[in-house]
């Protein structure tokens, strides 16, 4: 199955900005306990795990994107710690 046929430009918006809510509504996905705790701690790496699951195949690009974002989200330092003065 390709992601576009699934899938359109607002649920890959929707997964790379607001990952949480996405697989929560708009995810046929069965939830089980490591989907439970992707969605918990890590929802960019859960994005990435399920499009490498289901999209490798088809749309392996996409897939690489997901998990260069999801890297990036997890390592890059976050501007909420810093002082403004």
């Amino acid at each position: 199955m390709d992601f576009w046929d699934a899938h359109g430009v607002l649920f890959l918006l929707g997964c790379v900005y607001f990952p949480r809510v996405t697989t929560l509504f708009f995810s046929t996905v069965t939830f089980g306990l490591w989907h439970i705790l992707g969605w918990v701690f890590a929802p960019h790496f859960l994005v990435a795990i399920l499009a490498s699951i289901y999209y490798w195949e088809t749309n392996s690009f996409l897939v690489v994107i997901a998990w260069l974002y999801a890297f990036k989200e997890a390592f890059s330092p976050d501007d909420s710690d810093e002082d403004r003065a």
